[in-house]
């Protein structure tokens, strides 16, 4: 009896979820619609989904995949036409240039493949059109695509014989794109030649003897020189093959040793001559002060000078007239 009371019950659970997962699965779908990814950037490869009320492949339906700008004056255009091909039993798809249609294995389901993601409305719909339904559409709306920036920097000038190095500091990861290090013997010059080369974020090589990658990340990438020589002057050139990228130039300067020695030479005797006449200056100072106190050298001294010199010049200025009234009087005496 009581295997009998169980078996009911777990007949009575099976039925359930039968009829559940057909309620999911099948005609009770009451909406057409379709899904768009985020992040997807302008220009690049992306996809969305059709999600349908029926499935497609068992009740064996045409369908429709349509798009629509979010520009009110440009008409709609048919993405694809699929229809059911009862002899191949799959569905056969006319697809317009630049998209691609996969009915995934849950049926009710068509993912819309996309070459070049641009703002755009997009409607899945079942043929023929059931008035009851409305079909919503999804709207792509890809990031614009703005100009990244490759920087290129390198420490100069440099020894010949000691280490150098040459930097390349990317905007953002490119550590799924091409890129390559060229140098140019002048600014002027439009033949460079080709020193590293990296296919993928671990495929790099070096094309020309004397350099060697120090340090690579996703945005930045260091390429040494571990014995400068003369040859390696330049200008330097950041490339990634990506299109929006603005590659960026670097000059490298590799000079003798004893050039930049010379110069610190002369730049330290300038800089200790400046020194001297400065002393020499300051030492001076109280021979070009006493001389201007004495009136031997007229320059603009303190008012406190200036007083003692007036106090002078009248004490002098009395005793000359005290000596010439004396005289006076002495000859007034003889006569």
């Amino acid at each position: 009896m009581n295997l009998l009371y169980f078996g009911i019950v777990v007949s009575a659970i099976l039925s359930f979820c039968r009829a559940t997962a057909t309620d999911v699965t099948d005609e009770n779908y009451t909406k057409e619609t379709c899904v768009t990814p985020k992040g997807v950037r302008e220009g690049d490869s992306a996809n969305f989904t059709c999600v349908f009320r029926l499935d497609v492949r068992k009740h064996e339906e045409d369908f429709l995949v349509y798009g629509f700008s979010p520009d009110e004056f440009e008409p709609a255009k048919i993405i694809a036409v699929c229809n059911w091909n009862k002899t191949s039993g799959q569905h056969a798809c006319t697809v317009t240039h630049g998209y691609s249609v996969h009915v995934t294995t849950i049926s009710n389901r068509a993912v819309i493949g996309i070459d070049a993601a641009k703002d755009m409305n997009y409607v899945c719909n079942i043929l023929p059109s059931d008035p009851s339904v409305t079909p919503q559409h999804c709207g792509l709306r890809p990031r614009k695509k703005t100009l990244e920036t490759i920087t290129c920097d390198a420490i100069t000038p440099v020894l010949s014989g000691q280490q150098a190095s040459v930097m390349c500091i990317f905007s953002s990861d490119v550590s799924g794109a091409d890129i390559t290090l060229e140098k140019y013997n002048s600014a002027e010059s439009t033949k460079p030649e080709e020193i590293l080369r990296c296919n993928s974020p671990t495929e790099c090589s070096i094309r020309t003897q004397g350099y060697v990658i120090e340090t690579k990340t996703d945005t930045y990438m260091r390429i040494g020189i571990p014995y400068a020589s003369f040859h390696q002057s330049g200008f330097y050139r950041c490339i990634s093959a990506r299109p929006d990228r603005a590659s960026g130039k670097c000059s490298l300067k590799i000079v003798e040793g004893q050039s930049i020695v010379e110069h610190r030479c002369l730049d330290n005797a300038l800089l200790y001559t400046i020194l001297v006449l400065g002393m020499l200056a300051l030492a001076a100072l109280p021979i070009i002060c006493f001389l201007a106190h004495t009136n031997r050298l007229w320059l603009p001294c303190p008012a406190s000078t200036k007083r003692e010199n007036r106090r002078e010049t009248s004490e002098r200025e009395s005793c000359d007239s005290n000596k010439s009234s004396e005289l006076t009087f002495c000859n007034r005496d003889y006569t």
